[in-house]
């Protein structure tokens, strides 16, 4: 029997290095044809909510990278601009909701029951893809902002990394920020 983690066929390899990094065994799936959406699903099925939150992380590093690092290229314009992260994301969100909340029980009208909501750990990732699909948008939107305004990228990039590690501070510093330097306070 063949595991996922020995299994090398041209073309397969990086999917496969990455079940070898997220730790899940995918020997169970026949691949003897190509990738195909269903493929892709079924490797979900053996995914853990940890791999799962590594996973949806490890993808949003090359965005934020072009961000800080080329926000001019047509790489980033295609990448990030055109917001292929966040309906990926938003993708992969609406499959873990469908997933998650299968039971009922929590609601959102007191913290108890939104504790009970986020119980268990496909809950807990569910919510996490949703702050990384928030951060994406709104980091994607300082940085055009940024351009559209001509305001310094060396200013922004403090905005970025905190947009980044710290959603609503990012936003807030690049708000102050951008009317400091335009004296818009507002749209």
């Amino acid at each position: 029997m063949v595991t996922g983690y020995e299994f090398r066929v041209t073309g397969y390899g990086f999917y496969f290095s990455i079940c070898k990094i997220m730790h899940f065994d995918i020997s169970a799936i026949d691949f003897s044809g190509s990738l195909t959406p269903t493929t892709f699903f079924i490797i979900f099925i053996y995914m853990t909510p940890d791999s799962v939150f590594q996973l949806a992380n490890l993808s949003i590093l090359p965005a934020w990278l072009l961000m800080f690092v080329a926000p001019g290229t047509a790489l980033t314009r295609y990448v990030v601009y055109s917001y292929i992260y966040p309906i990926a994301l938003g993708i992969l969100y609406i499959g873990l909701l469908a997933f998650t909340f299968q039971t009922g029980s929590g609601d959102f009208s007191s913290l108890e029951g939104v504790k009970q909501l986020f119980s268990s750990e496909w809950a807990v990732v569910l919510g996490w893809v949703h702050y990384l699909v928030f951060d994406m948008f709104v980091g994607s939107w300082e940085l055009q902002d940024s351009r559209k305004l001509g305001i310094s990228h060396w200013l922004v990039l403090p905005c970025l990394f905190f947009t980044l590690m710290l959603g609503p501070i990012g936003l807030l510093i690049y708000l102050l920020l951008r009317g400091v330097k335009t004296g818009q306070w507002s749209r």
